[in-house]
This record gives structure tokens, C-alpha cells and sequence, in this order.
């Protein structure tokens, strides 16, 4: 009996540091990318292994389409290395992929919390923006020094595009609660995105959220009409603002030339969208090269240097485009698998409400949409929002008692 009662306090601990262990990781999302990529990753996977959470696993294998795909693209990724010939760079790069080992690790310690921990995991990570609102704000009065000549924590582009999803879920939680604070937060963090930050990837997010929102939850008129009051804020913006008028201007003529499939002059390509268009069309031809399995993890600077070689365009060692990343690394295979992953969290049908499933098609389609336009997996906060919101929202549900009991039974012994 009291090895019994030793056990089941162990449990309730270890359920109690991982509930704050997953709010810290959430709240420092947007501030340091160093507690949120190797510290409190480390501290959960002990956690997750001390506390013999690994004994569940296959029961959660069994049960979870994305944990199997998510699982079977990063064997992938470590296969393509192996026969791309990539060595240790290959291994030592998979670690930038290491979200997809953590969602089910994150899984294993959500699907125990009830409906109000996952609640607060979520509510860390506006918490966590709210904060990084207020330094840029004690940055743009010059208490604080500026990063690298911008009143942010980390680039623009990410703190932009963090904000665009709290936004999402601020507003969903006005639509549930008809609390005007959620209101009022949606609307400081969207307005501060598009005229402090002033990130065309930013704006973008937020305009397709906001879109989704809308379909989701407004009947077509209301629906017209917050889109039409959101355009004529973002043209409020492009017409007093000159750094995002010109930033925009370009990504429109870079966008229609692409479309048409016409060259750009160096004029063009020496600007952002310009180099990202440039990223994107070479990133092809590396895909082209090896279609089926790529040129392992880790391949794209060596490979895009060579293929460059005695020309103009700027080295890198990231496309700004997830799929053609992933296509290139490891081919036509792991595009195919990371789309199942997406597509299997979509078609999740285990939410508990509306708004489960509202917010978790918009983590979907904020991946799916940050995927085209940068590296969001491979990014590390875009890359641990999207699992840890993965891992929140799609959590499994057993049809059979005897599959949650030894789950259950699995996980704290």
C-alpha cells in the first residue's frame, strides 16, 4: 500500500513539473531561443523518461496518425543523410528537426492535463508576447537598446509571425468568453505587427488568420466586413509608413514577374523578395537534382554554393521555403511526409469544442501558410510554437478503456 501511495505521488509531481516545465517553454517562446531549443527540451525529456512516459509510446504510436508520420519524416531525414553520403554533418543538422521527435514527447505529458492546463499552456504564450510588446516599447523610448536597429527580442519576421498566431487565439477566446479583454489584446498585437514591425510575412499570417477567423465563425456579411476594416488598416499603413510601403511594393512586382515567369534585373534582385525569389528557383533546380531522396540534412549550403558558383546570387543555407527545404534535403518522399503530418493534424476529429478545432486548423494553416514563404520547422520558435501547440490541440482520444487504462497505467509506473 505504500509503495502504491509513494507511486501515485511521484506521478502527481511529475504531472505537476511538466504542466510548468510546458507553461515556461510556452511563455519563452517569443524571448530567448535558447531556454526554448535546449534547456527546457532537455528538462522534459529527462522528465519524460524518468517518469517512464516512454511506456505509453506505442499505445500513442498506434493511435496518433501524426505521431507516425512526424516520427517516420525525421527517420526519413536521417535515412537521406546515410545515402546522400552527409556523415556527422547530416546527424549534427537533424537537430534543427528536433520538433518532430518532441510533439509526441509533449503529447505523452498533454494527453493526462485536463482542458484548463492546456488552457494555461496557451495563455503562457500570449503572456510571453505581451512581454516582448512591452520591451519593444521600452526600446522605441531608448530605455532598452534597439536589436540590430529594431525595437524586437528576436527578427521582425518571427516576432511578427508569432504575434499573427496569439492574435488568432486571443480572438477566438473573445468569441468563446465575450471577454473584451481578449478583444482588445487581439487588436494591440495585430496593430503593433503591422506598423512597428513591418514584416510582409508578418502581414501576410495576419491577414490569412484573420480570414480564417472569419470563415470559421461569421456569416458572410460580418465576414465582408472585417476583412474590408482589416484592408483599410493595412492600407492605412502602406500609405504612411515608407519602409513598408517600399517593402511591399517590391514583394508585388518580385510576385507578378514571378507569376509571369520573367526575369528579374539586379536592381530587383538585390532587394528581399528579390533574393527570395532567387532562393526559391535555385532551390528547384537542387531539388531536380536528386527528386527521390535529396542531398540529406544539412546539403543546402554546400550544394547551393556549388550550383552558384561564379555568379551574383547571394550564398545561404536556407531556402526561406520549408517544402522546397525539405524537398531538397530529402526529396519528393519527405515533402509527401510532412504534408501528411500537417493533413493529419487537420483531420484530427478528438476535440473536445469549436473552438479546439477552430484553433487547431489555425495552427495547421499558419505552418502550412509560414511553410511557403520561410523555413518555419526548421526555424527554432516558429518550429517549437508548432509543436507545442500541436501537442496541446491534438491530443488522442481512446475509444477503448482498456487502451487509455494502459496508457495510463504505462505512463506512471
Amino acid at each position: 500500500m505504500g509503495g502504491e501511495e509513494f507511486e501515485f505521488k511521484n506521478s502527481e509531481l511529475s504531472h505537476k513539473i511538466s504542466l510548468w516545465c510546458l507553461c515556461s517553454l510556452s511563455f519563452l517562446i517569443p524571448i530567448s531561443t535558447a531556454a526554448v531549443t535546449g534547456i527546457l527540451p532537455s528538462i522534459l525529456l529527462g522528465l519524460w523518461l524518468i517518469s517512464r512516459h516512454y511506456h505509453g509510446f506505442p499505445v500513442l504510436l498506434k493511435k496518433s496518425l501524426a505521431t507516425q508520420l512526424s516520427i517516420a519524416l525525421f527517420v526519413w531525414l536521417a535515412l537521406a543523410g546515410l545515402i546522400g553520403g552527409g556523415g556527422l554533418d547530416s546527424v549534427t543538422f537533424l537537430k534543427k528537426y528536433r520538433e518532430l521527435i518532441l510533439i509526441p514527447i509533449f503529447i505523452g505529458f498533454t494527453i493526462h492535463m485536463s482542458s484548463r492546463e492546456r488552457f494555461h499552456i496557451c495563455l503562457a504564450l500570449n503572456v510571453g508576447l505581451l512581454v516582448t510588446l512591452a520591451v519593444s516599447l521600452l526600446q522605441i523610448v531608448e530605455i532598452l537598446p534597439l536589436r540590430d536597429g529594431q525595437p524586437t527580442l528576436s527578427s521582425t519576421l518571427t516576432q511578427a509571425s508569432l504575434m499573427s498566431w496569439g492574435m488568432f487565439w486571443m480572438m477566438h477566446q473573445f468569441r468563446q468568453t465575450r471577454s473584451v479583454k481578449w478583444l482588445i489584446g487581439a487588436l494591440v498585437v495585430a496593430t503593433y505587427s503591422i506598423f512597428l514591425m513591418q514584416s510582409t510575412t508578418g502581414l501576410l499570417l495576419i491577414v490569412v488568420m484573420l480570414g480564417l477567423f472569419g470563415l470559421q465563425t461569421m456569416r458572410w456579411k460580418n465576414f465582408v466586413t472585417v476583412i474590408t476594416i482589416a484592408c483599410g488598416v493595412i492600407f492605412g499603413a502602406y500609405m504612411s509608413i515608407d519602409q513598408f510601403k517600399v517593402e511591399l511594393d517590391e514583394s508585388i512586382i518580385v510576385g507578378i514577374k514571378f507569376l509571369k515567369s520573367e526575369q528579374l534585373d539586379e536592381g530587383q534582385l538585390a532587394t528581399s523578395p528579390g533574393e527570395r525569389y532567387e532562393f526559391v528557383s535555385n532551390g528547384v533546380k537542387l531539388f531536380l537534382q536528386k527528386p527521390l531522396i535529396g542531398h540529406g540534412p544539412g546539403s543546402v549550403e554546400k550544394q547551393y554554393g556549388e550550383l552558384t558558383s561564379g555568379t551574383h546570387s547571394k550564398r545561404t543555407t536556407n531556402l526561406h521555403n520549408e517544402y522546397l527545404m525539405i524537398g531538397a534535403q530529402s526529396g519528393v518522399i519527405g515533402i509527401f511526409l510532412w504534408i501528411g503530418v500537417l493533413w493529419a493534424i487537420v483531420t484530427t476529429i478528438n476535440c473536445n469544442g469549436m473552438t479546439e478545432r477552430c484553433l487547431l486548423q489555425g495552427i495547421v494553416v499558419w505552418m502550412a501558410v509560414g511553410c511557403l514563404v520561410n523555413s518555419f520547422l526548421l526555424d527554432a520558435r516558429e518550429g517549437m510554437l508548432f509543436a507545442l501547440m500541436t501537442a496541446v490541440l491534438c491530443v488522442p482520444k481512446f475509444k477503448k478503456d482498456n487502451d487509455y487504462q494502459a496508457f495510463s497505467f504505462h505512463s506512471r509506473t
